[in-house]
């Protein structure tokens, strides 16, 4: 009846008087009645498909007794792996969703956002205003930035003590847009978060067993472990994998999958501003970990 916690809790209510086991309300009946063990099997089955999960986990099936539960079929249901809420305040206890991802992936789109002069300049810098003049889109992205400063929307994802993740890909494409439209101090701020980023290669593909390798290197390094001759620091790369439900996804480029399926199989949440990726796989039954912001240009500053 209510989906909450962003999907992470399914609760469905019950508003009927106590019954026990022996109840058609349970049991069901053949014609009339599906009962309560069967409705409560139906809905952990659908909660279990990949399509209904969030963060990697699927939701939390809660029944919702306002007046009351039999203590059998509270305890039925508990061993089936429903969350019960007895009584008009047991909502006030839900099941707690699943944790923030401490990883942070990293798109084409967010690294121009991350260097870009926009973000850094005051509105009222005069050589950044005569870049806004230039053009539509450039005039757009600096009225943006106006009214909302983009930093601080992206401050809690690449803070100092985040573990910044990206794809070969999508680091060869934005230094490609660097060395084109980027000036010295864009080039100097992708100096210093390039020093940060560990760096995954997409060569010669990478099934579920680089998958797992390459998520236990990751927790390694937020455990502040040692680093390892295979971890790559802003230099050499490490082995990528991409998930499986991204790679299997239509419509979605090659390189837009190695950056969602890299962030997909090591658990980040992906920064992009290409919210037309996102939604086309939600579309497809793939709901991935993303922050979409707006799109920021380089200006040669």
């Amino acid at each position: 009846d209510v989906v909450a916690q962003g999907g992470s809790a399914w609760i469905e209510v019950k508003n009927q008087e106590v019954f026990g086991l022996d109840s058609v309300h349970w049991t069901g009946h053949v014609r009339h009645v599906k009962g309560l063990r069967r409705q409560a099997e139906e809905l952990l089955a659908y909660a279990a498909a990949p399509c209904n999960m969030r963060r990697w986990v699927p939701p939390n099936v809660v029944l919702f007794f306002p007046s009351g539960v039999h203590p059998d079929v509270e305890a039925k249901l508990k061993e089936m792996g429903v969350h019960v809420a007895a009584g008009p305040d047991s909502l006030l206890n839900l099941p707690p969703p699943p944790p923030e991802p401490q990883l942070t992936n990293l798109d084409v789109t967010t690294m121009c956002a991350l260097v870009s002069q926009v973000c850094f300049s005051p509105p009222s810098d005069p050589q950044l205003q005569a870049w806004s003049t230039c053009n539509k889109h450039w005039r757009e992205c600096y009225e943006a930035e106006c009214a909302a400063p983009l930093s601080p929307q992206l401050e809690p994802y690449v803070a100092e003590g985040r573990t910044l993740v990206a794809s070969d890909v999508a680091v060869a494409q934005f230094e490609k847009l660097l060395s084109m439209f980027g000036g010295p101090q864009e080039r100097e701020r992708w100096k210093q978060l390039k020093s940060r980023l560990h760096i995954y290669s997409h060569a010669g593909g990478a099934g579920a067993g680089a998958a797992h390798q390459v998520q236990m290197e990751a927790r390694t390094a937020l455990e502040g472990a040692a680093d390892s001759c295979e971890r790559s620091h802003g230099g050499a790369t490490l082995l990528q994998p991409i998930s499986e439900r991204v790679a299997q996804l239509q419509k979605v480029g090659a390189q837009q999958k190695s950056v969602f399926g890299l962030g997909d199989a090591l658990h980040a949440v992906t920064l992009t501003a290409n919210g037309n990726a996102v939604r086309s796989a939600e579309r497809q039954g793939v709901y991935l970990e993303c922050f979409c912001h707006r799109a920021v240009w380089l200006t040669g500053m």
